[in-house]
């Protein structure tokens, strides 16, 4: 039904969903190929660092229409756990936040928009907005690809909560796909030192998929090695 995931019961759960919007970029998002790349690890107290690689190639050169070989202005948002830390943002515009937008009279605000319009804030260090909504860290800016270009955005950071290191210690990641989206999806995490996951019986688990479903949800179970 379009709604945001959120999590239920106990387990540490983590969280990613990739968002674009095409701001005056044509009808280039039909020519985009994606890849989504997610490196997450565990460390001996549970800390979860997350290293994001995004991937985008614009294949719209030699089009007749011109709204297909015009560079693609993407607003991204990065969309991973509540009060997650960013450490590194690379490939990204750099744009500033344009100032808030005049309300019209006789025009009603959205209540939920302008949550999230009130809770952006300016990262000067990293040149991004961050955002909550939905219970989730947003990090937000442009990453423009011009035609027969790739464009590759990277993004570190940790998460708030740690996970629970004890031997059957449930683990929960759960990736949403924006409808219309198909990119090519890897995910891999590794387990803190003297232990595996169940489910791959190794220090890491990987998934894979070149066509990902809307929601998908890996349930991975800690072993601690004998």
């Amino acid at each position: 039904g379009g709604e945001i995931y959120s999590p239920e019961g106990a387990g540490s759960d983590d969280y990613l969903a990739v968002v674009h919007a095409n701001i005056a970029g044509g009808k280039t998002d039909a020519l985009i190929d994606e890849s989504v790349s997610l490196e997450s690890s565990i460390d001996a107290r549970g800390k979860i660092s997350n290293k994001l690689i995004l991937g985008r190639k614009h294949t719209g050169t030699g089009q007749k229409e011109w709204w297909y070989s015009t560079p693609n202005k993407d607003y991204f948002q990065i969309l991973v756990p509540a009060g997650a830390r960013l450490l590194h943002i690379s490939g990204h515009d750099k744009k500033s936040p344009p100032p808030p937008a005049k309300k019209s009279a006789g025009y009603i605000a959205d209540p939920d928009v302008e949550a999230i319009e009130r809770s952006l804030e300016w990262l000067p260090e990293f040149k991004v907005s961050r955002l909550a909504q939905f219970g989730k860290t947003a990090f937000a800016n442009y990453l423009t690809t011009a035609a027969g270009e790739k464009s590759r955005l990277v993004l570190e950071y940790e998460n708030n909560s740690p996970a629970e290191i004890v031997d059957g210690a449930n683990y929960k990641f759960v990736y949403e796909r924006q409808s219309g989206v198909k990119p090519n999806l890897k995910y891999e995490i590794l387990a803190p030192s003297g232990y595996i996951w169940r489910e791959s019986g190794k220090n890491s688990f990987i998934y894979e998929s070149n066509d990902p479903d809307g929601r998908i949800i890996l349930d991975l179970t800690l072993e601690k090695l004998k």
